[in-house]
């Protein structure tokens, strides 16, 4: 009967130790899950440029944005390679990406072109320039410093009026870094603003502009 009774507590005790191994176990897969999946914010480096070109019966002129802000969250691993973030990139880790340019931080060097160029663009009402992206997309990417090409598609909104576009540029991923550059033409009237006149009417400004950019953003 002593027997009986000792291989029953130690069968007990195995059923036990069993449970408390794979409640462990279960508790270091979740943890490393919610590290890995939690959202962590996406914020815009310093080192980010953009300035946007455009011509005139007089010269061609630039304007650069001085204030600048961009928002969203990456979903992949907290931890990992450049290939290991670009693939988690790539099956859609960036969520509710923004970026904005303060209008009325826009320089061009030349201030009579810069109270215009705000004045068309209904600064006071509407003093940010902003992209909200929907969706984007790019090929596989395998190493370190690999360039390739991205296409963002998403929302622009200038002086009030909303309109959808798309946006192609190149990236590169840095460990926890992302740098995207590129280009975008864009016609003033199809955003509702009219190209800037000076000196009554002697100087007119072409309804064509090309946006540069060189975006980097810091994956926290």
């Amino acid at each position: 009967m002593a027997i009986v009774v000792e291989e029953r507590r130690r069968a007990k005790g195995w059923r036990w130790a069993g449970l408390v191994v794979l409640f462990a176990a279960g508790l270091e897969v979740c943890g490393g899950l919610s590290v890995s999946g939690a959202p962590s914010p996406v914020r815009l480096s310093a080192d980010s440029r953009l300035w946007l070109r455009g011509d005139s019966t007089l010269h061609p002129y630039s304007s650069t944005a001085t204030k600048m802000d961009a928002s969203g969250w990456y979903t992949g691993p907290s931890t990992g390679s450049g290939p290991e973030i670009a693939a988690a990139l790539a099956a859609g880790a960036l969520k509710d990406f923004s970026f904005s340019v303060s209008v009325t931080d826009l320089s061009s060097g030349e201030r009579l072109l810069d109270k215009k160029m705000r004045a068309s663009l209904k600064a006071a009402a509407h003093p940010e320039i902003v992209f909200r992206m929907t969706d984007y997309q790019f090929p596989p990417w395998t190493g370190e410093n690999q360039v390739v090409p991205v296409k963002a598609r998403g929302l622009l909104s200038v002086a009030g009026t909303e309109k959808p576009v798309e946006l192609d540029g190149d990236l590169r991923v840095e460990s926890r870094r992302l740098r995207i550059s590129g280009r975008k033409e864009l016609l003033m009237t199809d955003f509702g603003v009219k190209p800037p006149v000076m000196f009554f009417g002697a100087l007119k400004t072409d309804n064509r502009v090309v946006v540069h950019y060189e975006i980097a953003l810091e994956l926290e």
